[in-house]
């Protein structure tokens, strides 16, 4: 199971993703670190242990260069069905 989501800079300076975080070890995710320049987009994928059968909710948790060091929150939820 995967989700991607797009990340778009919508500011005036270099967007730069230092680190994507998940909440456990049964979600992978994959973000690229290289500065976003204004205007363009990246994308953060997502990918869920589908082994792991029922429903599911997940975070990943992303830190950029936020003026004040906020971090964002990416949540997934699914359920795994045989």
């Amino acid at each position: 199971a995967s989700c991607v989501f797009e990340v778009s800079n919508t500011g005036d300076q270099p967007l730069i993703i230092s680190k994507c975080q998940a909440s456990c070890g049964c979600t992978t995710p994959k973000c690229d670190t290289n500065p976003i320049m204004p205007g363009d987009k990246t994308e953060i994928a997502i990918k869920y242990d589908s082994n792991r059968m029922g429903p599911f909710t997940k975070t990943v948790t992303v830190s950029w260069n936020s003026a004040d060091g906020t971090t964002t929150p990416l949540t997934i939820k699914g359920e795994v069905v045989e």
